[in-house]
């Protein structure tokens, strides 16, 4: 290929700055990095753009495709766009296509949602399930609050911590002695132990009922 031709093919025709013709002084590099490796990113940018403005006239899309690559060349573009970002994605982007190829083979699109979905799910029911234990620890503090509570109201010594879980038998037990010495002291009537009462068994259930949901995270 003679000066000349070389002249008029990669800076007359393509445009191609003479400092990018510079880096690639033989015959095959400037084949290879400057006509092939662009034109084939050129052709799939054309076709996907091809492909979304006309759908199915295949005529009409090789007449866009003709005139696309012609303006893109007599533009200017070719050389001064299209050549650079060739040159410097094709080798990121080609082992890209090679394992989205593998990727596909190895998981088709009709297997794609259920994959999809079965990663999302492995991926939310860690966080689902943290999600819930803090919810349940805030309930639990709330009960436990509330039996401390009614526990100083009927003078019983006794306190648990916010975030226990384990049996307050023994608490509850002696809540209950101070309730009936407080009736039987007459500081409280039969009623208002009744209702202490009443409301010391529905927190103790509540109670268990959290700690339950806990164990079965």
């Amino acid at each position: 290929m003679t000066v000349d031709l070389v002249t008029l093919i990669f800076h007359e025709l393509l445009k191609i700055s003479p400092e990018l013709l510079a880096r690639y002084p033989t015959i095959q590099d400037k084949l290879l990095y400057l006509i092939l490796i662009p034109h084939v990113v050129l052709f799939i940018l054309l076709l996907f753009f091809a492909n979304n403005i006309v759908r199915g006239h295949p005529r009409l899309k090789n007449l866009i495709l003709i005139v696309s690559y012609i303006y893109v060349i007599y533009s200017g573009f070719y050389g001064s766009f299209v050549v650079p970002i060739a040159i410097s994605w094709f080798v990121i982007l080609l082992p890209l296509f090679f394992i989205g190829h593998l990727i596909l083979r190895i998981f088709p699109y009709e297997k794609t949602p259920a994959i999809v979905a079965l990663l999302y799910r492995a991926g939310a029911e860690p966080l689902r399930k943290a999600k819930l234990h803090e919810l349940y620890i805030e309930e639990l503090k709330s009960v436990n609050r509330a039996l401390n509570y009614l526990f100083a109201q009927a003078g019983a010594n006794v306190k648990i911590k916010e975030t226990y879980t384990g049996d307050i038998s023994d608490q509850v037990k002696k809540a209950s002695n101070a309730i009936s010495n407080l009736v039987e002291n007459k500081k409280i009537t039969n009623e208002q132990a009744k209702v202490w009462e009443e409301e010391l068994n529905k927190l103790i259930r509540w109670r268990e009922e959290i700690i339950r949901k806990l164990r079965h995270l």
